[in-house]
């Protein structure tokens, strides 16, 4: 039976290093690394359905609305970290060649390897301390999506399917422990495969405080900060929002009104997506006003970095790496014009990455790779790869 509400402290989290879904991950497969045992089991209940099956089409799988929940929640298990750690990660360097890792570009639900897999439409991605992708996977014409593992060796596997009344879109994974947002609620999904609510009512609106009565509002990018804080991008409400391990709701930025200003985070103006933060707790952001990168500062300051860098509508990716380098996807599921991967240096230089423009598919160079609808990205810097799940291709590939 699925606990409602999170009660307990959920402590010891990694710091995410740079994207709406990195952490730094261990060497899966390399010498002397060990796979953490606080890694996600292939198992377990999900927010409201069936659990989905493996190895096999699941096209038409079905799912049962979530049962009944309890109040309180008895806490789970902190997961245990990893007795070997991995080595400090570089900045990213690219040989310069786009490769798939999975998906056979149709429209389904298939476990198997690398193009035997099939996926419905990919729209968000978190990468665990293993390397493994978790892929929040599903179509906006329908209320049944899939939560799909994948491993460095484009391993595809169903772990849970569920229903959502609305579009989920965030994914994010941290210390053995799963977030997304389904339903207009945050839940974690705990290392031995239960899941809860952490916060919020269900339904759209707005209310910070208690987890019980908490209200979001079409919520997008969620990260989670080395004391175990959920920043979630609340795209509805015009804010970034910040809920404890406790599962207390507060505002971490954004006044809730219209505009694109900057200044003291309460009074600031946003309209967030995609989120990415840095070991210094500078919080990175996608605005949807301008085709904009903006970010938080340790200080609480809203500055705005680039505008008119991103030209697709509510699809984007954002990461960040060791070196401070900002990665965004730019094109929407459609017909925007730029489908490619661009970067932000430090000096605010924004350079297409890879990606010739148009949307259509293809592997190779980056200047041949052709994309369509990256709509999350994430990081891997011990393999020193960018992966991107791709809504409108139905694949997950990377950049190396």
């Amino acid at each position: 039976m699925m606990n409602r509400y999170a009660t307990a402290a959920a402590a010891g989290f990694l710091l995410a290093a740079g994207c709406v879904n990195l952490l730094l991950v261990d060497g899966q497969g390399r010498p002397g690394v060990a796979r953490p045992t606080g890694s996600l089991p292939a198992s377990g209940g999900p927010p409201g359905a069936a659990t989905g099956s493996t190895s096999a089409d699941m096209a038409t799988a079905s799912a049962t609305p979530a049962p009944a929940a309890s109040a309180s929640a008895t806490p789970s298990p902190e997961p245990t970290a990893s007795a070997s750690r991995p080595p400090q990660p570089t900045p990213l360097t690219f040989k310069g060649e786009v490769k798939l890792l999975a998906g056979n570009g149709t429209q389904t639900v298939k476990d198997g390897k690398g193009a035997a897999a099939g996926f419905n439409a990919p729209r968000a991605v978190a990468i665990d301390e293993t390397g493994d992708l978790w892929v929040l996977d599903g179509t906006d014409l329908g209320t049944t999506f899939w939560i799909r593992r994948v491993t460095p060796e484009g391993d595809v596997t169903t772990i849970d399917a569920t229903k959502s009344t609305m579009l989920p879109y965030g994914i994010f994974a941290a210390r053995g422990r799963l977030y997304t947002m389904m339903d207009e609620r945050l839940w974690m999904r705990e290392a031995s495969g239960s899941w809860s609510v952490l916060a919020g009512a269900g339904g759209n609106g707005f209310s910070n405080g208690d987890p019980k009565t908490a209200k979001f509002s079409r919520p997008l990018g969620l990260v989670v900060d080395s004391a175990g804080n959920v920043l979630v991008a609340d795209l509805g409400n015009r804010r970034i929002r910040k809920v404890t391990p406790a599962g207390q709701v507060s505002t971490f930025a954004g006044s809730g009104a219209a505009g694109r200003e900057d200044g003291p985070a309460a009074s600031a103006t946003l309209l967030p997506g995609a989120l990415a933060l840095a070991p210094d707790g500078a919080l990175y952001f996608r605005d949807y006003q301008g085709g904009s990168v903006r970010m938080v500062t340790p200080g609480g300051e809203v500055k705005t970095l680039k505008t008119g860098v991103v030209t697709g509508e509510f699809w984007a990716g954002l990461a960040r790496d060791a070196a401070g380098t900002l990665y965004h996807s730019d094109g929407g599921p459609w017909s925007e014009p730029n489908h490619n991967v661009k970067k932000i240096d430090l000096q605010g230089n924004v350079t297409s990455l890879a990606g010739s423009g148009p949307y259509g598919y293809k592997d190779g160079t980056f200047a041949e790779a052709r994309f369509y609808g990256i709509a999350g990205l994430a990081i891997d810097p011990v393999r020193g790869r960018l992966y991107t799940v791709e809504h409108s291709n139905f694949r997950v590939r990377f950049l190396e």
